[in-house]
């Protein structure tokens, strides 16, 4: 017994796929994604120019006035209240920088908290280490006081 049905609609769904595919081609877009390797707290802070806690207290989203939309690449401006420094005066930063979305390696932050911040001269703070995590803060204080930083209290 013969089915005439079965070719034809293979023959259906491979069109439709085939202008499915072509037709997605047209409106592909860049994607960004944030990848980074394991870094140790001692390694990133000897590769930090700066290394210091301090309270956010103001966050500005700053969005290029050219461009037609938001993007995770614009910039925020994080503004700190003083702060405790463990590796150099930082006190030149008078802002640090990161990315608006986490795709561009950009971090959140919450005013009113308070953040240990690796960073190097230009400022710029980023997911790749830019900052100690909860997870670290036993870590990075053995560190503090194996290197002498810290006071044994």
């Amino acid at each position: 017994m013969q089915n005439w049905g079965f070719p034809l609609i293979n023959i259906l769904y491979r069109q439709r796929f085939l202008v499915v595919l072509v037709s997605g081609l047209f409106f592909v877009e860049a994607a960004f994604a944030c990848s980074c390797r394991y870094r140790s707290v001692q390694e990133r802070f000897d590769d930090a120019d700066f290394v210091f806690s301090a309270m956010v207290i103001a966050a500005e989203l700053l969005i290029d006035p050219d461009s037609e939309s938001w993007s995770s690449m614009d910039k925020i401006k994080i503004t700190l209240e003083p702060r405790k420094e463990y590796k150099q005066d930082s006190s030149q930063l008078k802002f640090l920088y990161t990315n608006a979305g986490g795709a561009s390696c950009g971090i959140s932050v919450t005013i009113g908290k308070v953040y240990t911040f690796l960073v190097d001269e230009s400022g710029f703070v980023g997911l790749c280490g830019g900052t100690i995590k909860n997870t670290e803060s036993e870590e990075f204080y053995d560190f503090l006081l194996e290197r002498g930083l810290l006071n044994n209290q």
